[in-house]
């Protein structure tokens, strides 16, 4: 079994190099391929939406058949074992995401996740680590805070997101603190990159209606909202009005937070969320313990949400891609957070942003 994210069937399918008859589409049209392979989540999205139980298990079934490569073939050998179980939670979950979410949402940000990041981008991190003789992470995490005068700015994050590009990474985590100044030219930097996916995570602080409107335009979008704070409700009842994909994160310092995990489970379902986000205070508080409940909780398929430790979790599909658990976290002053990234402290070793 593997340990990684996002397991349902939108990201999923976008994985593996689809086939027709006994020919393997050219692989050098990426444009094809990804526009095949977004022909076949179009039709999946319609198909669940009338019979989840039967159209997911065949989704499943026929990725299994036509996947190719480590991340494909562990993936959909996953999905086969957890829907074998008549009373998944997964069948609830995947009803309550076509139901709350704009499909186009879903099929762009699983196209960027699964075939940009996993799969095209997956075979250019391998090679760039070949060549470079160091380890690459399937995705960046950039915090920025727009408060600080000589803080990480959005246009050294947009100079990095296209050298993570070059690098074959496609994925981006936006994590932003204290302020949401900004907001507005950060949707248009993600709008800018309709081939990434991005996760945009925010403090506790009302969205308003422009930036809604802009998070509706932005299908490459995932956003991550606080969980129960003062502006929480009120965050995911505006998401909701455009059937926006979001996700709920707290931040944990130990174990303990397994207690709570069922309660905020319902809780999330209750303002139409799919995801939980879970996230250490600091290196030291990482637990190995709450990393194997959260790997097991998904296997068990008890609850109709999907959760993920950020760190252990992005970890883990580092190792699947590249063999190596891999992490990079620029902190909002621009330093490389030592103590979360394990690769080099260079991932760019030729080049810095300006500043």
């Amino acid at each position: 079994m593997e340990k990684c994210p996002f397991i349902n069937l939108v990201f999923g399918l976008s994985c593996p190099y689809m086939t027709y008859g006994k020919e393997m589409i050219n692989m050098n049209s990426q444009d094809i391929t990804r526009s095949i392979i977004g022909t076949t989540i179009d039709r999946g999205l319609r198909e669940m939406s009338e019979d989840p139980q039967r159209s997911v298990r065949k989704l499943a079934d026929l990725g299994k058949r036509f996947s190719k490569g480590r991340f494909q073939a562990r993936l959909f050998s996953l999905f086969q074992e957890l829907l074998r179980n008549d009373n998944s939670s997964y069948y609830l979950l995947i009803n309550n995401l076509l139901k709350d979410t704009r499909w186009e949402n879903l099929r762009t940000f699983g196209l960027n996740v699964g075939y940009n990041g996993w799969t095209a981008g997956a075979k250019i991190i391998r090679k760039q680590t070949l060549l470079r003789k160091t380890d690459i992470p399937w995705i960046l995490i950039f915090h920025y805070n727009p408060k600080l005068t000589k803080g990480l700015s959005l246009k050294q994050i947009a100079e990095y997101i296209q050298k993570g590009k070059e690098l074959g990474i496609f994925c981006f985590f936006l994590w932003q603190e204290n302020s949401l100044d900004g907001s507005s030219e950060l949707l248009e930097l993600i709008e800018e990159n309709p081939d990434c996916a991005f996760i945009w995570q925010i403090p506790d602080l009302p969205l308003g209606c422009e930036t809604i409107s802009k998070i509706a335009d932005c299908d490459n979008l995932m956003m991550s909202l606080p969980y129960d704070c003062t502006h929480s409700q009120e965050n995911a009842c505006k998401l909701h009005t455009i059937k926006a994909f979001f996700a709920y994160y707290l931040f944990y310092e130990n174990s303990d937070i397994i207690e709570q995990i069922s309660e905020i489970s319902n809780q999330i379902i209750n303002e139409h969320c799919s995801f939980l986000l879970l996230i250490a205070k600091g290196q030291n508080n990482r637990s190995d313990d709450l990393a194997e409940y959260i790997y097991n909780l998904r296997l068990e398929q008890t609850l109709p949400i999907f959760p993920v430790d950020i760190y252990s979790d992005f970890a883990a599909v580092s190792s699947i891609i590249s063999e190596h658990p891999c992490i990079f976290e620029l902190l909002s002053d621009g330093q490389v957070n030592a103590a979360a990234s394990n690769c080099p402290p260079y991932l760019f070793p030729d080049w810095q942003p300006e500043r």
